[in-house]
């Protein structure tokens, strides 16, 4: 039977299997073939991000990355940022969707993300604005972006801090 013909649960149940594998080799699990370092290129509040979970996309060209996050390159900040070399590395935006209020932020759990095969496991953080804080009433759309070395890599899983997979986006 093929996996897309397995219920939606069980193939649910297998992306979690395969980022529990890939993030839990330090405790003990499957191991890892590899690890390569991911790197915060930029996040924000406003990324556009559509829906209400997560997702995850990987960005394709220079174009692409500004469109996605016109601050992306420090063109708004006066920052000096350096673009990723996109045939090398692979550059991920994670969205968190849309949020309700502000305080809401994406952030990288794991300065890695192991590699088994071609997949690699990326760790993120959801930040919610704790319950009493007073927050702005505004739709916002946190994301993260960061970028990892390409090479042998054809698919991302995203997982969130319970190493449960929130988003996979295949690379081409």
């Amino acid at each position: 039977m093929s996996a897309a013909r397995l219920p939606a649960r069980w193939r649910a149940a297998g992306l979690g299997a395969v980022a529990v594998s890939l993030l839990g080799g330090a405790e003990g699990g499957c191991r890892a073939d590899r690890e390569v370092p991911v790197q915060v290129v930029r996040a924000g509040a406003q990324c556009g991000g559509e829906g209400e979970g997560i997702s995850a996309r990987v960005i394709h060209s220079a174009e692409e990355l500004r469109a996605a996050f016109p601050a992306l390159l420090g063109v708004e900040s006066g920052e000096e940022a350096t673009e990723p070399d996109l045939a090398r590395e692979l550059v991920l935006l994670v969205s968190a969707g849309r949020r309700p209020t502000a305080g809401h932020a994406v952030e990288l759990a794991r300065p890695t993300a192991p590699v088994k095969g071609n997949v690699a496991a990326v760790q993120v953080r959801l930040r919610a604005p704790a319950p009493e804080a007073m927050t702005a009433q505004v739709v916002t759309s946190p994301c993260l972006v960061v970028k990892l070395l390409r090479e042998g890599i054809t698919e991302v899983k995203v997982a969130d801090e319970q190493k449960k997979v929130v988003a996979s986006v295949a690379v081409r």
